[in-house]
């Protein structure tokens, strides 16, 4: 970790919901993985191995892909393994359901919270149910492999 920077473009890869795109000239046929970009945006201490957080979109199908970053003190494009993804951050969200209101009866805070829609003329106020959703932070976690001495993998671009 000693090269990467905070701000930084790092890449994974992975099948997302067992998604794949065709390989026939690329890959022998054989499936090929969709590649996501992710920005490195902290890194901390869990239980001696480095933990690090990533702002992008990640989805199911991607854990335990390698994360790699290129290396910005080298003129070519040698891209070094940084770590790999563990999961992402969601959060529950209340599920909304719309509810016809007045003219006039909206209430600022609504307003202010994004909760007021109108359509053909009608207002609608989006009211919380009961039911909870999760929802995908954009926040993904993954370990580094630096606690692992005498591993390093550089993978060189052409």
């Amino acid at each position: 970790m000693a090269d990467i920077r905070y701000g930084q473009d790092v890449y994974f890869v992975g099948f997302p919901y067992g998604l794949f795109t065709s390989g026939q000239n690329v890959n022998g046929s054989f499936p090929v993985a969709f590649i996501k970009k992710a920005v490195m945006s902290a890194s901390t201490n869990d239980h001696g191995a480095t933990l690090l957080f990533l702002d992008g979109q990640n989805n199911p199908g991607f854990s335990g892909a390698p994360i790699v970053y290129r290396d910005l003190d080298k003129t070519d494009f040698t891209f070094k393994l940084l770590g790999v993804v563990s999961g992402f951050r969601f959060d529950r969200n209340p599920v909304l359901k719309p509810v016809e209101i007045k003219p006039g009866e909206e209430k600022p805070e609504d307003m202010a919270r994004g909760r007021i829609i109108k359509k053909n003329g009608h207002v609608y106020r989006l009211a919380e149910t009961e039911e909870l959703v999760d929802f995908n932070t954009g926040i993904i976690a993954g370990y580094s492999i630096q606690h692992r001495p005498n591993f390093q993998v550089v993978f060189n671009a052409r």
